[in-house]
């Protein structure tokens, strides 16, 4: 028992000598890091583009026949990723209206600012391009090919433009008594705008009595004359519309708009009946008193 504990007592003096050699042999033989270098890494998804607005477009009035109307507007464009992400050769925008040829823009960039691109687009119109309410469409792409879009509206003035050819109505030379004569060379109505007739309004006439040119005091009345369109060439004398002196009488005829070649409508004209007794003169209308083909 004895000799026990006096080992105890040994083991427990000897111990903590021999744990501090041991800690100081290990801080001589072994280097410890007090911190170590952990790699982070955070992903950046793309951000589609957004167009933030488009400029208002005023009411459009287009220029007539053979003019075309340049259109210029502006939008706005933003992207998160900041504004190098928009793709500036993918700006684009059109016109658009149900039953119409689309008309698109050439766009290019105006200014950056922040995150935002600004683009100027130019849209040529033509002169027949139909009246009322468009749509205006603007898009662009990101560097990741993402789209954006917006959409507004904008309108389009009513163009009355008419000319006509050739600036006279000429008939043939004719007897008293005599009936029926059809004028020599219709006049044809070119369209130089974007009015359609009967859909926005008539084709009119008005017209004054001739008369003589050596004796004024004789007329051939303006009610012997009719006119139609040339779908009734064939039939002018008897269904055409009789015309009244000094009034704007309707005429049945039908005038398209569309780009040239498809934009006109010739008239004929019947003189029913020759006054029996009228001197031998040319009789005319002209001056104040020539006729008006109006829409």
């Amino acid at each position: 028992m004895k000799k026990e504990a006096i080992l105890i007592i040994l083991l427990a003096f000897t111990i903590p000598l021999v744990s501090a050699g041991l800690f100081d042999w290990l801080k001589e033989k072994v280097q410890l890091a007090p911190s170590q270098p952990a790699d982070v890494r955070v992903q950046v998804k793309n951000s589609a583009p957004v167009i933030e607005a488009i400029s208002a477009i005023p009411a459009v009035s287009l220029s007539p026949n053979p003019s075309t109307t340049s259109v210029i507007f502006t939008f706005r464009a933003t992207d998160k990723n900041g504004p190098a992400d928009l793709n500036d050769v993918t700006a684009s925008a059109n016109f658009n209206k149900a039953g119409e040829t689309t008309r698109t823009a050439s766009c290019v960039l105006q200014s950056t600012q922040g995150r935002d691109k600004t683009f100027e687009c130019t849209v040529i119109m033509q002169y027949f391009d139909d009246a009322g309410t468009w749509n205006v469409a603007v898009s662009i792409q990101d560097q990741s090919s993402v789209t954006a879009s917006l959409t507004s509206t904008f309108t389009v003035n009513l163009l009355k433009h008419i000319s006509i050819s050739p600036a006279t109505i000429s008939f043939p030379a004719v007897e008293p008594e005599e009936t029926n004569v059809i004028s020599t060379i219709p006049t044809t109505i070119t369209n130089n705008g974007n009015f359609e007739a009967p859909i926005d309004g008539d084709i009119k006439i008005t017209s004054f009595d001739l008369q003589g040119e050596t004796n004024p005091l004789q007329l051939i009345l303006s009610s012997t004359f009719k006119v139609a369109g040339s779908s009734e060439s064939a039939t002018v004398c008897s269904t055409g519309n009789s015309l009244i002196d000094s009034t704007p009488v309707v005429i049945s005829a039908n005038l398209p708009r569309g780009q040239s070649g498809l934009n006109t409508q010739d008239l004929i004209y019947c003189l029913t009946s020759v006054p029996a007794e009228i001197g031998t003169q040319f009789y005319s209308a002209t001056g104040a008193r020539a006729w008006t083909i109006g829409i």
